[in-house]
């Protein structure tokens, strides 16, 4: 039980964000309660061995242990400035791989479905509550230097739309591997409803489109005979309409808030608007900001985590919105290079196991495909919790014929 309960504190936390919420209680340093979780990651390691030995014996394992610290111990040698606290994150986020990949072995089915219900339903609430009383995050907010309440968009614990929007659909792709058995459709369906609401208050314009992106992909990797395989499920979706309905017509704020990220949405849509959008004119003005920085040090970058000092030094204004931008400013073309044969490498071990392992073609190229579209858009995303669970899964399936 011991075992379990730290599994399932060490995923469920960074699926739901409650590390700013933590640290501002506690009153510590954002970095300090990382650090405890990497220790909570290490004991759960130690506690299942065995897993940890299989864990280690992939050649995935390998690959991940490259990019993640002996390429970027390889460009601090290179470059004259660097945060070292970006490789003990990066030491955290190798742990948090391999306890996903505990949680998503088949003696743990349970626990899973039972954590991303869990996390789904607390970033619904807290995404709710930001809208109808956002001063409920005002203390925390203030502790991150963060706004609380913008245009209607939901913040909760993520503080931001966008993470709060990329989480959520990186938890519905987890959910394609925890639910992919035929029982558990029901499961599925539940998971993507509830996934979609946050999206819709989140207000992330980018997360709802690569949404469809990527249920269409699913759909045709999986070459389901018809749709009505996976939405079969009337009864659940009027169950959840109502419950929506209820709650929207119970809070004007939460009315407001979806019909403006509807207006915004029908923005996107349209060339000509969405090239006047104020939020899309700042993100091209900050990148170029950075893109005028990189010439300076193309091939070598400017060393690794330098992005965040240099904004605090008044030398960057926000982030790129471009984890490509942002991989070429901290360690140059060389540092780029690395990330481009890592995610080709796990493209290229995907696409050997078509044939053979349906639900690992399915779940990572679904994975792959999105990362690729939200990297143009983000430049959280390699820093975003998340993604290094949705990670775990592969392992699981990295040798499985089944």
């Amino acid at each position: 039980m011991f075992n379990k309960f730290l599994i399932f504190i060490s995923i469920f936390t960074p699926l739901t964000n409650l590390y700013p919420l933590l640290a501002t209680i506690s009153g510590v340093s954002f970095g300090a309660i990382t650090f405890v979780f990497c220790i909570i990651n290490f004991m759960i390691l130690v506690i299942n061995y065995n897993d940890l030995y299989q864990f280690i014996r992939k050649n995935l394992f390998y690959k991940f242990l490259f990019f993640l610290l002996i390429a970027p111990l390889i460009v601090i040698c290179y470059t004259y400035e660097f945060n070292f606290s970006y490789i003990f994150l990066n030491m955290y986020f190798l742990s948090l791989v391999a306890v996903s990949a505990v949680l998503c072995k088949e003696n743990h089915k349970y626990l899973l479905r039972l954590t991303i219900f869990a996390a789904l339903l607390l970033n619904l609430t807290t995404s709710y509550l930001s809208i109808s009383y956002p001063e409920l995050f005002l203390i925390m907010a203030e502790s991150f230097d963060k706004s609380i309440y913008a245009g209607g968009r939901a913040f909760g614990l993520f503080l931001q739309p966008n993470i709060l929007g990329h989480s959520s659909l990186l938890i519905l792709i987890l959910s394609i591997f925890a639910f992919y058995n035929r029982n558990d459709k029901k499961y599925f369906f539940v998971a993507l409803s509830l996934s979609i609401f946050i999206i819709v208050l989140s207000g992330s314009r980018s997360t709802f489109l690569f949404m469809l992106i990527a249920l269409f992909a699913h759909y045709l990797l999986v070459k389901s005979k018809s749709l009505k395989n996976y939405f079969s499920y009337e009864k659940y979706f009027f169950t959840l309409l109502a419950v929506a309905s209820l709650s929207v017509l119970n809070s004007p704020e939460i009315l407001n808030s979806i019909e403006d990220n509807l207006s915004r949405l029908k923005t996107s849509f349209d060339v000509t608007e969405f090239s006047k959008d104020a939020s899309q004119q700042e993100r091209i003005y900050k990148r170029e900001a950075y893109i005028e920085r990189i010439e300076k040090a193309p091939i070598f970058g400017h060393g690794l985590g330098t992005q965040f000092s240099h904004k605090e030094e008044g030398k960057l204004k926000g982030s790129a919105h471009n984890v490509h931008v942002d991989i070429v400013y901290q360690g140059g073309i060389i540092f780029y290079l690395f990330a481009v044969v890592f995610f080709t490498y796990l493209f290229v071990s995907i696409f050997r196991l078509r044939k053979s392992n349906k639900l690992l073609w399915s779940y990572g190229s679904v994975l792959i495909l999105i990362f690729f579209g939200l990297s143009f858009v983000s430049s959280s995303l390699m820093q975003l919790r998340v993604l290094y669970i949705v990670f775990g899964p592969l392992f699981i399936l990295s040798h499985s014929k089944k």
